[in-house]
C-alpha cells in the first residue's frame, strides 16, 4: 500500500486545456484525508491481525501441548488400568492356588481320618470278636468243670461279692445255647 506522503507529493503535469488545478488540488487533497484514514485503519487491523495470529499461534501451541498431554495420561491411565488388571490376575491366581491346596490338604487329611475310622473299626470288631471268643471259652470251661470243683473255685471267691453273686446266678445249660450265642456274635 503507498503511503500518504507520497501521494501529497505527487505532482502533475499541467496540459493546454487541462483540468482546473483548484478543483483537482481540492479532490487530491480530499482523497489524501480519506486515503490516510484508510492507510491508519489498515495499519491498526494489520496490527490486530498480527496479534492475533501470535495468540492464534500460542494457543495452538497450547492446543498442542494440552493433546500430548491428554494422550500421555490417556497412556498412562491405560498402563495403571493394564497393571491393576495384572495385579488382580495374581492376586486370583495366588488365591485360586492356594485354595486348590487347602482344599486338596482337606481331603487328604479326610481320607486320612477315613482310614482311621475303617482302622478302628477293625479294631473294635476283632477285639469284640476276641473278648466273645473269650466269653464263650470260659462258659465252655465252666460248663466242663464239674459241680464239685465249682464250688470249690466258688468257696475261693468272698462272700457277698459282685462275682460270686454272679457266678451263682449263672445257668450254665442256657448260656451255652446256640441262639445265645448268635446273639453275642451280632454284637
Amino acid at each position: 500500500m503507498i503511503p500518504p506522503h507520497e501521494l501529497k507529493n505527487k505532482t502533475f503535469s499541467m496540459g493546454f486545456r487541462g483540468y482546473t488545478p483548484a478543483e483537482v488540488d481540492e479532490h487530491i487533497e480530499f482523497l489524501i484525508e480519506k486515503y490516510t484514514e484508510l492507510y491508519k485503519s489498515n495499519l491498526e487491523l494489520e496490527k490486530q491481525l498480527s496479534s492475533a495470529n501470535e495468540r492464534l499461534e500460542q494457543l495452538s501451541d497450547e492446543e498442542e501441548a494440552i493433546r500430548k498431554t491428554l494422550v500421555k495420561a490417556q497412556k498412562v491411565g491405560e498402563g495403571f488400568i493394564q497393571q491393576a488388571q495384572d495385579k488382580a490376575d495374581g492376586v486370583i491366581a495366588q488365591i485360586r492356588e492356594r485354595s486348590e491346596a487347602i482344599i486338596a490338604e482337606t481331603e487328604s487329611k479326610i481320607a486320612a481320618e477315613k482310614e482311621t475310622i475303617a482302622n478302628l473299626r477293625k479294631s473294635a470288631d476283632e477285639f469284640r470278636e476276641k473278648i466273645f471268643d473269650l466269653y464263650v471259652n470260659q462258659l465252655k470251661f465252666i460248663k466242663e468243670t464239674q459241680n464239685g470243683e465249682l464250688q470249690d473255685l466258688l468257696s475261693e471267691i468272698p462272700e457277698g461279692t459282685e462275682l460270686k453273686k454272679e457266678l451263682l446266678d449263672i445257668d450254665t445249660d442256657t448260656v451255652l445255647e446256640p441262639e445265645t450265642t448268635t446273639e453275642n456274635e451280632n454284637i
